[in-house]
């Protein structure tokens, strides 16, 4: 197992224990481990209609850092997460508002809940689109779909 794997599948894991447990606002979707995020909205639809979650292995080169300040030498490693969900009314205030806090909970899981021996959560990189809002409108408005990223960024100390 390499550091990177071992991270993603403790988010992972974490994310079926809790969603088991009923700790989320919407315990119904549907999870995925795996390298390559990809579906079709009709498929989604179809087979996760209550949205569903990727928990992607991030490369080594695009966020794995390690800085040496003094010492220990620490090591960043990332996970990247994703959410999509299809057929979504986006006048409806009250789904909207529901599907924000979901996320907002995968955010506290992964910041709170994540617990690996050795490694300690860092921060939550948000992505957004140009008009800096953490979703993407367009996608709401011509395709019906809810969809946020982030990525999860712990630190591993390794001397």
């Amino acid at each position: 197992m390499s550091n990177l794997t071992d991270i993603r599948d403790a988010v992972y894991t974490q994310l079926l224990l809790d969603r088991t447990n009923t700790v989320f606002t919407n315990n119904l979707f549907l999870a995925e481990k795996t390298y390559l995020p990809q579906a079709s909205l009709a498929s989604l639809a179809v087979d996760a209609p209550d949205g569903k979650v990727y928990v992607v292995t991030a490369a080594h080169g695009d966020v794995s850092t390690i800085s040496r300040s003094d010492r220990p030498v620490k090591q960043e490693l990332a996970v990247q997460f994703a959410f999509q969900k299809t057929n979504i009314d986006y006048s409806d205030t009250s789904a909207m508002d529901l599907l924000v806090e979901l996320v907002e909970e995968f955010h506290t899981m992964c910041r709170k809940r994540v617990d690996l021996e050795g490694y300690s959560w860092s921060r939550i990189e948000v992505m957004k689109n140009e008009k800096d809002v953490p979703f993407s409108y367009t996608m709401l408005r011509e395709a019906r779909t809810f969809e946020a990223y982030f990525t999860s960024v712990y630190n591993l100390v390794i001397s």
